[in-house]
């Protein structure tokens, strides 16, 4: 067979002639080519007859069978990746694995006889439903389930580790209901995996198997494994250049609580914008670029070896000053500016909790079970992997609307008594989600021992600033 026309087997897909970025979405700037949807009749009715033929068709009690769609799939706001793509809803198990890879097989084949005078190249996938609609989450809710996460947590990591593909690689390690069904109850307990795009896609079903093993010898036969590439939500508030649209530079200033009312304030305060006071530099074009911005979380108190009194100073996040320090530098990728290797000689309660973060004001939070491992995977040129990867608390929101967003970084998350649980640093958002996702906190006692580690013993004690 002509190598050009084999077709890609990734997790619960299969897709031909490449494996595109998850999640693509339907173009509004980009149609498709008359030529192209002049067979669409043509392509729906040849895929549902290979979808019958491979067993894979189903029509379930509300008569609702398996969607086939012809669109301009583009990755999100780049309208200038948009091809034409068919896409093949069907239920995946490993039982069918071949079925799925022999439907996009004949389907390539048979477009390489029917669809010759086409102006554009048709993609095309079969994939499993979890992949392109959307996910339904939430906590397990299952006591046995959480009392045993922590050591199953870390069995999981060290096989992820242990493998070629996936080492290095994950940035979320989390256990929850999670799935397409909207009552997020009925949808199964899930070991959610989440990997940098280092990751190849093609490895995952070996993953997987080997991940569902380890799961089953303890007992764990209904908990269901996920794979996705997911890089976690950067909430330091991105500063864009001025550009001559007003209006919409006042409305978006509006929108993320920047609007200044009343007097200047002579002294900063918790919740308020926070961020290095000057520019960095691309490297590749030498280009000044915004430093971004997050939020001050609190005031602390430390005493060092040098400083036997106390000092005020403010805590936050690293990565909402890290512009600051010398050395920091960016590059391109893609279309966005993202951390480059520095230069060689650069210098727990649970229940309701709250926050003050610089764009959502104050909001209101619940605390899960189960805590997620998490790696940041911009700070890989710490050059120490243990600091890199931690174990954080989840926060979903405690009611309708967002518990964080773009420039909450760095806020201190407290309970109903006033006493501090954590640090927030970041959030994550499984892909095609039906929320705005959940935020991470680092609990304050680690961040405090990590400040006294980092000083090496030069700080000698550290507290939260009395009013």
């Amino acid at each position: 067979m002509d190598p050009s026309k084999l077709v890609h087997v990734g997790w619960k897909r299969v897709a031909w002639p490449e494996l595109r970025i998850q999640r693509l979405e339907s173009s509004r700037e980009r149609r498709l080519p008359s030529s192209v949807e002049k067979l669409r009749t043509d392509i729906r009715n040849h895929a549902y007859t290979l979808l019958k033929k491979h067993n894979l068709f189903y029509r379930d009690e509300n008569g609702d069978e398996n969607e086939v769609l012809l669109e301009m799939l583009q990755h999100p706001l780049e309208p200038d990746t948009a091809q034409p793509t068919i896409i093949m809803l069907a239920r995946w198990s490993p039982a069918n694995a071949v079925a799925f890879r022999n439907v996009a097989q004949e389907m390539v084949d048979w477009l390489a006889d029917w669809a010759t005078n086409v102006s554009q190249r048709i993609n095309v996938e079969i994939t499993a439903p979890e992949n392109v609609q959307t996910i339904y989450y939430g906590a397990v809710g299952d006591r046995a389930l959480s009392n045993a996460w922590d050591s199953t947590r870390e069995a999981v990591d060290n096989l992820l580790e242990s493998l070629p593909s996936t080492k290095g690689s994950l940035t979320c390690l989390a256990l929850q209901k999670y799935g397409v069904n909207p009552e997020i109850n009925a949808n199964p307990p899930t070991v959610y995996m989440s990997m940098d795009h280092r990751s190849n896609e093609a490895t995952w079903n070996y993953v997987a198997t080997r991940v569902k093993e380890l799961l089953n010898k303890q007992g764990w036969n209904h908990v269901q494994v996920h794979i996705e590439h997911n890089l976690n939500m950067f909430c330091t508030f991105p500063l864009l250049p001025i550009t001559d649209d007003k209006a919409a530079r006042m409305e978006n200033g509006y929108r993320n609580s920047k609007r200044i009312t009343g007097d200047y304030r002579n002294t900063v305060q918790i919740g308020d914008d926070i961020g290095a006071a000057r520019y960095t530099t691309r490297e590749e074009d030498e280009r000044s670029r915004d430093p971004g911005a997050g939020t001050l979380g609190c005031f602390v108190q430390i005493k060092t070896t040098n400083h036997q009194e106390w000092r005020t100073m403010i805590l936050t996040n690293y990565h909402v000053v890290r512009p600051a320090f010398d050395g920091f530098k960016l590059k391109t990728v893609g279309s966005e500016s993202v951390a480059a290797a520095p230069d060689n000689d650069s210098d727990l309660c649970l229940g309701h909790v709250y926050k003050v973060g610089a764009v959502t004001g104050a909001t209101t939070g619940d605390c899960h079970d189960e805590q997620e491992n998490v790696k940041l995977v911009d700070d890989v040129h710490l050059g120490q992997d243990e600091r890199s990867k931690t174990t954080e608390l989840i926060i979903k929101p405690g009611g309708p609307g967002k518990f964080c967003s773009h420039g909450d970084s760095g806020s201190v998350v407290f309970d109903s008594d006033g006493g501090i649980v954590g640090l927030f640093f970041r959030g994550h958002k499984h892909n095609g989600s039906f929320d705005d996702g959940y935020g991470y906190a680092t609990p304050i006692e680690l961040v405090f021992q990590d400040i006294k580690d980092f000083s090496e013993q030069g700080v000698t004690d550290i507290r939260i600033a009395k009013a």
